[in-house]
């Protein structure tokens, strides 16, 4: 349903999420921390930068950084750039006959798909990928 591209997408803006500070994020850093192939995230991010997602900052200490605030990116209008409709193209597919029987089932999927996708922003990821994957904490107990 999602392909590999958007994926990779919504891991790359997840790793911008999470610098918060402003600072520029690497293509190298982003690759590395979300196991995305380097040839993909740079194609991948040039889109992000068209759409007006993420903005370059050149030079040594260059990198990308979110063009807006975690919370006001959602999930939604990253998997649109790459996706479009779910799941129009496949209510499309149907024979004329059975067209109308199914296009509304995939109509209110939809609808609850893009509901879902649009209320969960970029900062309610990183909140639940801390809860998964929290920060190593050295323990040096005896």
């Amino acid at each position: 349903m999602i392909s590999n591209k958007c994926q990779y997408a919504l891991r790359a803006m997840l790793e911008l999420a999470k610098h918060q500070d402003g600072s520029p994020v690497s293509i190298h850093i982003i690759a590395e921390k979300q196991q995305i192939p380097a040839r993909f995230l740079e194609a991948i991010l040039r889109q992000l930068k068209q759409t007006g997602l993420a903005r370059s900052v050149r030079g040594k200490d260059g990198g990308y950084i979110l063009t807006k605030k975690p919370e006001d990116i959602s999930m939604g209008e990253i998997i649109h750039i790459f996706e479009g409709e779910l799941l129009s193209s496949s209510a499309a597919n149907f024979k004329q006959g059975e067209h109308c029987v199914f296009q509304s089932v995939f109509t209110e999927a939809s609808e609850c798909l893009s509901t879902i996708f649009e209320n969960k922003s970029l900062k309610d990821l990183i909140k639940e990928d801390e809860k998964l994957n929290p920060p190593d904490i050295m323990n040096y107990a005896i």
